[in-house]
C-alpha cells in the first residue's frame, strides 16, 4: 500500500560510483576481477554493486563497513582494492579517485503522506520547474556551491547536508507562503460573500431590524438598522447611526423600557410591546423582540420591530364584537327570562282559580317544566356568562324547588344530590334540566302513599366536562303504579325524547323502589 507521495520534479539526481587510491588505473568493472570491493554494511549501492558485477559474472570479494569513513581508510591502507561510494561523495573527502564506473542513477524527491497535503506537492513541482528553468535562479548557486563548483576547498559532510536542507527548507517554506496566501485570499472572498448575504438578508427584512450596543460601561448607540426601519420612523440611516435608541422609544413607555432592558440582562431575550415615536410625531405601535450577544468586550443586542397598529385595530374590534354579541345575548336571554316568567305567572293564576284535581295537578306540572327552562336562564344572566351554567348548583335549585311545589301535604322527602363540580353548555343543560325535572317530579308524585318519607337520590358522574351518566332513585313503592312506565304518561315520553335528543339510553327499573338511569355515551355528543 502506498503511503508516501513524490514530487514528480526530482530535487536532484544521485547515482553510485567506484572509488580507488590514487594512481590506481581501474577502467571497467572487468578489472576489478578478483579484487576485494568494499561497500556499505547493509547499503543500497553495494547491493546494486553486486548486482552488477554478478551481471557479468564477475568473481570479486565483498568487504562490508560500516560508514563511509571507515570504507576510505581501509582503500588508502590497501585492505580493499576499490570502494562504492555515494557519487558526491568525494565532494566531502578528496583522498580518493573516482572511476569511470558509474551505475544506478536515481532522483532525490521531496515527499509527503499520501493522506497529506496535495497542494503542497503541486507547488514544489511547480516550484523546481521554474527554478531549473532558470540558470540564474539560486537553485544553481546552492547546487553548484553543494557540488563545489564554485568553491576551492573541500566541504564538509554537515555542510552538504545543511545546504541541502536550507534548500528543502527554501522551498517548502515558500511553498507554504504561496498556499497560505492562497487560503487567505479564499477565505476573505468567503467572509465577503457572507457579509454580502447577510446585509442582503439584513435588507429585505420586513420588519424593522436595528443592532445597537456598546462597550461594556458605556451608552448603548445604534451601529446598524436596515432599509425598513428607516422608511418607517421616517430618519434617514446617517441620522440613526450612532444615536441614542432610547430617543425613538415613546415617553410613555420609558418603564417598559427599563423591563425590558432587565429581562435581557438576566435571559438575554425579552418580547414587549412598545410605541415607538417617528420623525413626523406619530406613535407605531411595535412588538420588539430583542436578543442580546456579546464579542469580546463589546456587548450587542438585536431588536426586531414588528408593526402591530393592524392587528391591534382588528383584536380592539374583535373584543368589541364580542362584547356586543354577550351583551346582545344577555339581552336576549334577559327578554326570554321575563317572557317565561310572564308565562309562569300564566300557568299559576290558571292554577289559583282552577277547582278540578286532574287540571291543577297537570298545571302543577307544567308550571315546573316552566320553571326549569327559566332556572337556566337566570342562572346564566346572573353569572354574567352566555354559554355554561355549573351542574351542581342547578341540579340543588331545581330538587328545591320541586320539593316545595310538587310535594303533597304530609310528604316528608329527603334528597341526596351528589353531583360533581362541573360547567356543562346550554346544548345540553336544557335536555338534561327538563329530564331531571321530569324524574324528579315522577318521584315525589308516585313513589311514596299518603304521609309517607323517603329519600330521592340524584348522582350524576362525568369524565372531564362530559357527563357520562344521569341516575334517579328512590326508596318508594317501586312499579306498583303502572304510571310510572305507562308510555302514554305524557312525562315518561317526554323522557324518553330528552334521552334521545341527549342520544342517550334510558333504563328503568323497579326493585327497591325506582330508578331511572340515562346514559350518555361520550362519542356520540
Amino acid at each position: 500500500e502506498r503511503v508516501l507521495r513524490f514530487t514528480d520534479t526530482p530535487l536532484l539526481i544521485a547515482w553510485s560510483e567506484v572509488y580507488v587510491r590514487p594512481g590506481v588505473e581501474v577502467d571497467t568493472v572487468f578489472d576489478l576481477r578478483g579484487a576485494r570491493v568494499g561497500v556499505l554494511s547493509g547499503g543500497q549501492n553495494g547491493a546494486n554493486f553486486v548486482a552488477l558485477m554478478d551481471s557479468f559474472d564477475l568473481p570479486f570479494e565483498r568487504v562490508e563497513f560500516h560508514d563511509f569513513h571507515e570504507l576510505t581508510d581501509a582503500v588508502l591502507d590497501r585492505s580493499v582494492d576499490a570502494g562504492v561510494y555515494f557519487s558526491f561523495y568525494h565532494l566531502g573527502d578528496q583522498r580518493l579517485s573516482p572511476t569511470s564506473i558509474v551505475f544506478s542513477p536515481s532522483d532525490a524527491s521531496v515527499t509527503t503522506a499520501v493522506n497529506g497535503s496535495v497542494d503542497v506537492i503541486e507547488q514544489l513541482n511547480d516550484r523546481l520547474e521554474e527554478l531549473k528553468a532558470d540558470p540564474k535562479s539560486y537553485y544553481y548557486d546552492l547546487l553548484d556551491e553543494w557540488l563545489l563548483q564554485s568553491t576551492r576547498f573541500a566541504t564538509p559532510v554537515w555542510a552538504l547536508t545543511l545546504g541541502v536542507g536550507l534548500l528543502v527548507g527554501v522551498l517548502v517554506a515558500l511553498t507554504f507562503v504561496v498556499l497560505l496566501r492562497r487560503q487567505e485570499v479564499r477565505i476573505r472572498e468567503k467572509l465577503r460573500r457572507s457579509e454580502s448575504r447577510a446585509q442582503a438578508l439584513f435588507e429585505v427584512q420586513r420588519d424593522m431590524v436595528a443592532v445597537y450596543g456598546a462597550e461594556y460601561g458605556e451608552e448603548s448607540t445604534l451601529l446598524e438598522v436596515n432599509a425598513e426601519t428607516c422608511r418607517r420612523l421616517g430618519y434617514s440611516r446617517e441620522e440613526l447611526i450612532g444615536s441614542d435608541p432610547r430617543r425613538l422609544v415613546d415617553e410613555a413607555d420609558a418603564d417598559k423600557l427599563v423591563a425590558l432592558q432587565a429581562v435581557i440582562r438576566e435571559s438575554g431575550q425579552a418580547l414587549i410591546p412598545l410605541h415607538l415615536r417617528a420623525r413626523d410625531g406619530s406613535l407605531l405601535e411595535t412588538e420588539i423582540m430583542a436578543t442580546r450577544y456579546h464579542t469580546g468586550n463589546v456587548q450587542y443586542t438585536i431588536g426586531v420591530g414588528r408593526d402591530i397598529s393592524a392587528r391591534l385595530a382588528i383584536e380592539r374590534e374583535l373584543r368589541e364584537a364580542v362584547a356586543e354579541k354577550e351583551a346582545l345575548i344577555r339581552e336576549i336571554q334577559h327578554r326570554v327570562r321575563n317572557n317565561i316568567q310572564t308565562i309562569a305567572a300564566l300557568v299559576n293564576t290558571q292554577l289559583m282559580i282552577a277547582t278540578d284535581p286532574g287540571v291543577t295537578g297537570e298545571l302543577t306540572k307544567t308550571a315546573n317544566r316552566i320553571h326549569a327552562l327559566g332556572l337556566l336562564h337566570r342562572m346564566v344572566y346572573q353569572s354574567g356568562r352566555t354559554t355554561v351554567i355549573p351542574l351542581n348548583e342547578y341540579v340543588r335549585a331545581l330538587a328545591s324547588h320541586l320539593s316545595e311545589s310538587a310535594s303533597r301535604p304530609g310528604h316528608r322527602i329527603e334528597f341526596e344530590v351528589e353531583v360533581p363540580q362541573i360547567e356543562i353548555d346550554m346544548d345540553l343543560a336544557l335536555p338534561l334540566g327538563l329530564f331531571l325535572n321530569e324524574a324528579l317530579t315522577n318521584a315525589i308524585l308516585h313513589a311514596f302513599g299518603d304521609g309517607d318519607s323517603g329519600t330521592v337520590r340524584v348522582v350524576v358522574t362525568a369524565r372531564g366536562d362530559h357527563v357520562e351518566t344521569v341516575d334517579v332513585a328512590d326508596n318508594g313503592v317501586g312499579l306498583a303504579d303502572t304510571s310510572v312506565t305507562d308510555p302514554g304518561g305524557l312525562g315518561f315520553r317526554m323522557m324518553r325524547m330528552l334521552g334521545q335528543q341527549l342520544h342517550g339510553e334510558l333504563h328503568v327499573s323497579g326493585e327497591n323502589g325506582v330508578r331511572l338511569q340515562l346514559r350518555i355515551p361520550k362519542e356520540k355528543r
